[in-house]
């Protein structure tokens, strides 16, 4: 799969780090080719990464512009999608302003406000789909985050038990 990573929104403060971090792993998923976009601050890693051979960097400052918010298009980013075939793309800090005409995965610092931006109608309706409607039954946002940190983090040692303990010669009890 080509995925386009997002870090042309950022400005400064810790999501240049997670930015950074993410970026560094990609050389590590061999399956999928990525075009990084990075913002000016990310300068240094967008030179460390080039070495991948499935990472593709592209220096790129989103601006901020009234146009861009209010109808969620970016000539440069749209363009860039289309021409290297991009079938996914994942924002590393939202909220971001472009609305990509992909599939878009979105990395917040509040996650609960994901819950605030949604009516529970929406949120029940989405939850539904994914079929994780056990998220729904729970009258309280601290219940509902609580069951879904359990689902992910079930999720994410599951992965890690079979695909990455057995590379690295662990022994699972």
């Amino acid at each position: 799969m080509k995925i386009l990573i997002n870090a042309s929104n950022l400005r400064a403060g810790g999501g240049l780090q997670v930015a950074d971090s993410i970026c560094r792993e990609l050389g590590m998923h061999k399956e999928h080719r990525f075009v990084a976009v990075l913002c000016e601050q990310l300068r240094k890693t967008g030179e460390d990464i080039k070495k991948y051979d499935n990472v593709e960097v592209v220096e790129y400052q989103c601006p901020i512009n009234p146009r861009i918010v209010l109808f969620g298009r970016d000539k440069f980013l749209d363009s860039l999608v289309e021409e290297k075939g991009v079938e996914a793309v994942m924002t590393v800090f939202g909220p971001s302003r472009w609305i990509p005409r992909v599939p878009h995965l979105s990395g917040m610092a509040l996650g609960d406000a994901i819950y605030r931006m949604a009516s529970d109608k929406e949120l029940r309706a989405s939850l539904v789909e994914k079929g994780e409607e056990q998220l729904i039954n729970f009258d309280t946002f601290e219940e509902r985050a609580r069951r879904l940190i359990d689902l992910t983090e079930k999720i994410a040692i599951k992965e890690k038990q079979t695909t990455r303990a057995p590379k690295l010669g662990c022994k699972l009890f």
